[in-house]
């Protein structure tokens, strides 16, 4: 009879143990851990502005039309490039690409405003044009800038002055992890 008092007692503290696990797992109330570097995934950010927040005048047309600064972390082991495509997909046709640079050096951590990495090659932007074209959107709604960093596991092997079709194609297949950061602007 002592034996199977034992045997209740455990089983009965074995279901009580998993009742309370189960609550707090429901709750949210988990152990937090540091991140392993499997768990942290690639960071662009600017000292210039928040993601969702609005573009300083400087970067527009209302400024000097200069590219802002960018910051880049937590890049993905075996990345061999970086690119970065800056779109306006609230323009009143269809999505502007304002800025495309490509073959960024992966040792890279970020650039200055109105800089280039040493190394990278710039694509044409919807003007037909190379670098950075600043936001110029009409009068009225907020228009979203979205900046989106790709680490890719290779070089790409396009020229300088390549169009946005031509490098989003030669990204596929390639994309480690990317980031995006969102900046606002209107007039």
């Amino acid at each position: 009879m002592l034996k199977r008092s034992v045997i209740v007692i455990i089983i009965v503290s074995c279901a009580c143990t998993l009742a309370i696990a189960k609550v707090y797992h429901m709750k949210g109330l988990r152990t937090v851990t540091k991140p392993s570097a499997a768990t942290v995934t690639l960071k662009l950010t600017s000292p210039a502005f928040p993601d969702q927040g609005r573009l300083p005048d400087r970067y527009t047309i209302a400024g000097r039309n200069i590219s802002p600064p960018l910051s880049f972390t937590y890049l993905p082991a075996g990345t061999k490039s970086l690119a970065l495509i800056m779109d306006d997909p609230d323009a009143a046709i269809s999505t502007y690409t304002h800025w495309i640079i490509f073959n960024i050096p992966p040792q890279t951590s970020g650039f200055g405003e109105n800089m280039q990495p040493a190394g990278a090659l710039s694509g044409k932007n919807s003007s037909d044009r190379l670098g950075y074209k600043s936001p110029a959107p009409p009068s009225g709604k907020i228009h979203h800038y979205v900046f989106t960093l790709y680490a890719l596991d290779s070089v790409l092997d396009l020229p300088e002055g390549s169009k946005k079709e031509a490098v989003e194609k030669a990204l596929r297949g390639h994309i480690l992890a990317e980031a995006k950061l969102t900046g606002l602007f209107s007039r």
